[in-house]
């Protein structure tokens, strides 16, 4: 194909996709409005969306009835998508308590949660990226060892690693959280 038919055929996608957005967009947007609790979140499931309509715009329908419907199954799919990704942050976070371990009295105050996730988004991309492999995409040291083009000791010890200072880090926060909550208390 030559390069001015290439520019041809890419400037017709461009004008189908555009009119196709206008006649869909308002059933989709209402479609995620529906089923999202937080509508902070609509604007980016609608861009999800209409990204996987972008490359996938050979499938769109003929018709336009069949082509609204066609959408809103696209962003139904998109929706489990974020759904799965949302589950999979919950099994990470859960985890990581586990590795964080809980010290007596944090439950009580609330905070152990806030604490986790703000120490594990502090640890170098390194340790969040071996321990999320680890304890969020549910991958074993062979399998990290990899994905990390390393040896499987090489893993092994990097995760245990990033444990420890997780748990270090955690532990820190924790004590130094609770010893401010005494001192409230006694002063």
């Amino acid at each position: 194909m030559r390069a001015l038919d290439r520019l041809s055929w890419r400037a017709r996608d461009e004008e189908v996709f555009v009119e196709f957005y206008r006649k869909s967009f308002r059933a989709v947007h209402s479609y995620l409005e529906r089923r999202l609790a937080d509508h902070s979140g609509i604007d980016d499931a609608v861009a999800e969306t209409y990204l996987v309509v972008w490359r996938r715009r050979q499938d769109i329908p003929p018709t336009d009835s069949e082509s609204i419907a066609w959408a809103i199954g696209v962003a139904r799919y998109c929706l489990a998508n974020q759904r799965r990704s949302a589950l999979r942050r919950q099994r990470l976070f859960i985890r990581l308590r586990q590795v964080a371990q809980e010290p007596p009295g944090m439950s009580e105050s609330g905070n152990w949660e806030a604490i986790v996730i703000e120490e594990f988004n502090r640890l170098s991309d390194g340790d969040r990226e071996i321990l999320g492999l680890a304890y969020w995409d549910d991958l074993k040291v062979d399998e990290i060892a990899v994905v990390l083009k390393c040896t499987s000791n090489a893993a092994s010890v990097r995760l245990h690693r990033a444990k420890r200072r997780l748990k270090e880090r955690t532990e820190a926060v924790a004590s130094a959280s609770f010893c401010t909550a005494e001192e409230k208390v006694d002063g």
